[in-house]
């Protein structure tokens, strides 16, 4: 049982060119994101600015007698309606919440020590570990079987298909497997 397990796990493993170019790749992606972050940031300050100047400006057409208070409650409805849901994306931008580059970089340091930590791992430890790496567990005529959880699976097999030596396709493989990599761990929460 344990043998088909640490096999899978190993396959989890990273040489030293892997890590390298994961290092890199995710010091780029953090300069983008922290870039991508800053512009909304400053895009969300100057719509509220202008929701700000629009709320004045309906504040003194009103005082004016420009319009009637039935019109002027509408659009003052309107405009707080839009405000709450701006500052609910301003919220979400400026939260230093974990970036998805961070997300990558926890999700690589996990599969890459898998095997460690299970080798390694108090026997307590083990059942949480194999709850995170694993989605299936079942038992055919009394053999344990284990498939690895997405995307913990796509990283194991992420050579199969390959022809020859890893080593030379590194940055073909991981530039094809990241950015799925990169979807499913956005779309859900890592475990820790």
């Amino acid at each position: 049982m344990e043998q088909a397990l640490i096999h899978q796990l190993k396959q989890l493993e990273f040489s030293q060119e892997e890590k390298d170019y994961f290092r890199a790749k995710v010091v780029s992606m953090k300069q983008d994101w922290t870039t991508q972050r800053h512009q909304a940031r400053v895009a969300l300050q100057l719509r509220s600015d202008r929701l700000q100047d629009r709320q004045d400006r309906l504040t003194d057409a009103y005082l004016d007698k420009l319009i009637d208070r039935e019109t002027f409650e509408q659009r003052k409805t309107a405009l707080i309606t839009e405000r709450c849901l701006l500052n609910e994306n301003l919220k979400n931008v400026t939260t230093e919440a974990a970036s998805v580059p961070d997300r990558l970089s926890q999700f690589l340091e996990l599969a890459g020590s898998a095997y460690l930590a299970y080798k390694l791992g108090l026997p307590e430890e083990k059942p949480q570990l194999m709850k995170i790496l694993t989605s299936n567990r079942s038992v055919d005529r009394k053999l344990p079987m284990f498939v690895l959880a997405s995307p913990f699976n796509e990283v194991a097999k992420r050579f199969e298909s390959s022809c020859g030596s890893p080593s030379g396709e590194i940055t073909l493989v991981w530039d094809a497997l990241l950015p799925r990599l990169l979807q499913t761990l956005s779309a859900v929460p890592l475990a820790a």
